[in-house]
């Protein structure tokens, strides 16, 4: 008993057993094909499995590490710990130091990775100039307690001019005095002076007094010129930097705020985007998600041609599925399919089914009929078929031994009809009544009855019989041989049948007589009727100019070789591409054997070898030999590391040289 091939390849689907399939073995046999495929799946993950084992292969995932490794941080601080994996690590992280001295300072210095590097006390020059209100507490109330010394005292103010005392404006806003020095006004300043504009804004002017005075003001830029559909502002309310608008800048709207415009269809709830149908015509029935489409795709009940198709869909978007799909501008037929998710990803789609009632007699049959099948047991409404004459003979409760079509018609069990048709045009029907088959009854057609042959029985009559006596004898009565003057008297009344001596039958004749043929055929026998005699026939080859000979007179059955093969059961002729690197391919088995020659091969190498055509199913084995005249080969050291169905790697550890001779064989 062989064991199945097993190769590490990992087949992308597994193989699903059809009811048509034939059951063959062997490798590559269809009964095999599922076996083979999860074989070789399992192959493919013992290599992945030793790959992992042996460290070749660099695992996705592992519980822990094969080598405890030390996690250091080094540079501004310092650290480690032992982590292999099995467990969350934990650093005790420890800054170096920056050079400053531990302590409390009022001014420090800090690096650019905000680390204080220096500490020192305030000096004057550290605080800020301050505005008379950021004084709230502590303030004098007198001049001296300002520590001004030289102040008038208010007793030095007069109202009329004295020497030495400041003179105060009288209760008229006056000062009674003369004063000599600046005008009270004037038209111009002594002095010009210049007025400047810093920090959000600059600018300047000179201005003095003679005429009023423009400053033209420039801000100061915040923010590159653009557009922007969203902006940062300062306190002051001036742009200092501008964006884009994202997502969560939208704040949450009532529907009642969409006044205008069109939602596409990916805006729509996936639920009710085949309320309107735009998908693309082109759209795959396979793969849509739109409950309604529009589609000529090739996986439509007809390739090429539009349908609307109705997508009802179970849980999820994935997950079970059914299609109706109708006709467009045609004459409304319909067809249904289903699929059931795998995995929660899309399964495969059963075929398209006709259900439209004017497709009831138009959809395909239900399945072809077996040798020996009994046709009682075909009792549900539908269609089906008999492509042998031979499988009707060995069947049962067929009305005649052809090949045809069965059509049955279930109303309820009581009443099934069914009607058979035969490959040449006989027509059959029955009904099973109450649990009963009746018998089949034979439709007449032109191949089993002719008008002409019979007349209608309001054109039958008496006067219309042809061949009728013109009188009747009495009854039965005798007559004297003598009364016999005219006629022959029969055998079955004695007589000889004849006029002229001679019986019309006997046991042999009295000489024996040769019976021969000629021409295209020879043959002879002696006959003289004691007996049956076979006649030997011998065919003259050179003499059929027309027809076949069948297999059953030593034929081929067939004028052309593809036949004469068949028939004779010699398969299809082998194929193959005969060359230095070629193959030969038996197309009844598919079996396959490929050849080739590689360049020269040295030492401690080696090559991949591309077979000239892929094997179709499977790789069976391989063998290579490597040409070196002269030298000693240990076969120890020339192996194939591996081996698929499109090429193979060899290696050659021998310390010769030259070309490589390789076969391989499979299906």
């Amino acid at each position: 008993m062989a064991t199945l091939p097993e190769s590490p390849e990992y087949a992308s689907g597994i193989y699903q057993i059809e009811t048509s399939d034939p059951v063959v073995g062997g490798p590559g046999g269809v009964s095999n094909k599922q076996g083979e495929q999860l074989a070789c799946r399992t192959a493919w993950l013992k290599v992945q499995v030793d790959g992992l084992v042996t460290g070749s292969i660099v695992a996705g995932k592992a519980a822990r590490l094969s080598a405890v490794r030390t996690l250091s941080i080094t540079g501004a601080g310092t650290g480690s710990a032992a982590f292999d994996g099995s467990a969350n690590a934990a650093i005790a992280l420890t800054l170096a130091n920056s050079g400053v001295s531990a302590g409390t300072y009022s001014k420090v210095t800090v690096n650019a990775k905000g680390l204080v590097t220096a500490g020192a006390a305030l000096v004057a020059s550290d605080i800020p100039a301050l505005d008379w209100s950021k004084i709230t507490t502590g303030r004098p109330t007198t001049l001296g307690g300002y520590g001004i010394t030289d102040a008038l005292a208010q007793s030095d103010a007069v109202t009329s001019p004295t020497p030495n005392k400041l003179l105060w404006m009288n209760s008229a806003g006056q000062l009674p005095a003369s004063i000599t020095g600046n005008a009270a006004t004037a038209n111009k300043w002594a002095v010009a002076r210049t007025l400047s504009i810093s920090g959000d804004a600059t600018g300047s002017g000179t201005l003095d007094g003679s005429a009023n005075a423009a400053i033209e003001i420039r801000l100061a830029n915040t923010v590159t010129a653009g557009v922007y559909t969203k902006v940062n502002v300062n306190s002051t309310g001036r742009v200092i930097a501008g964006s884009t608008l994202v997502q969560n800048d939208i704040p949450a709207l009532d529907a009642s705020k969409v006044t205008s415009g069109m939602f596409a269809d990916a805006r729509l709830p996936w639920y009710v985007q085949g309320l309107c149908t735009s998908a693309p015509n082109t759209e795959d029935p396979n793969t849509t998600n739109i409950p309604l489409i529009l589609s000529n795709h090739e996986n439509g009940p007809m390739p090429g041609q539009y349908f609307y198709i109705q997508t009802m869909m179970y849980n999820q978007r994935n997950g079970n599925a059914a299609q109706i799909a109708v006709r467009y501008a045609a004459n409304a037929e319909m067809y249904v399919r289903y699929m059931y998710d795998i995995g929660n990803k899309r399964g495969v789609w059963s075929a398209w089914k006709r259900c439209d009632v004017g497709g009831s007699f138009a959809k395909e049959p239900d399945s072809r009929i077996g040798d020996a099948f009994d046709l009682n047991t075909l009792e549900s409404s539908g269609w089906w078929y008999q492509t042998a004459n031979g499988y009707a003979a060995s069947g049962a409760n067929y009305p005649i031994a052809k090949a045809g079509r069965l059509m049955v018609y279930r109303t309820t069990s009581d009443f099934i009809y069914q009607t058979y048709q035969t490959h040449d045009g006989y027509m059959f029907h029955r009904c099973r009544y109450a649990g009963t088959w009746q018998p089949w009854r034979e439709q007449w057609t032109t191949l089993n009855f002719n008008p002409a042959n019979y007349v209608a029985k309001s054109e039958y009559s008496w006067a219309s019989l042809p061949g009728k006596p013109a009188t009747f004898p009495p009854s039965g009565h005798n007559h004297d041989a003598s009364q016999i003057t005219s006629g022959v008297l029969p055998l079955s009344r004695g007589g000889l049948g004849n006029a002229v001596g001679q019986a019309q039958t006997s046991l042999k004749l009295a000489t024996a007589r040769t019976i021969s043929i000629s021409g295209a055929g020879t043959a002879s026998v002696s006959f003289d009727g004691s007996g049956n005699v076979s006649l030997p026939l011998v065919i003259n080859a050179s003499n059929i100019q027309t027809g076949i000979l069948p297999l059953a007179r030593g034929g081929t059955g067939a004028n052309n070789a593809a036949t004469a093969r068949s028939n004779i059961g010699a398969g299809t002729i082998a194929a193959a591409s005969l060359g230095a690197s070629g193959w030969w391919r038996d197309n009844d088995t598919g079996y396959i054997r490929q050849w080739g020659v590689t360049a020269s091969l040295g030492q401690d190498s080696s090559a991949t070898i591309t077979f000239p055509m892929a094997f179709p199913r499977a790789v069976f084995g391989a063998n290579w030999k490597q040409r070196a005249p002269g030298l000693h080969v240990s076969q120890g050291n020339q192996v194939i590391t591996n081996l698929t169905t499109t090429n193979m790697t060899i290696y050659q550890g021998d310390d010769t040289a030259g070309p490589v001779y390789w076969e391989a064989w499979g299906n």
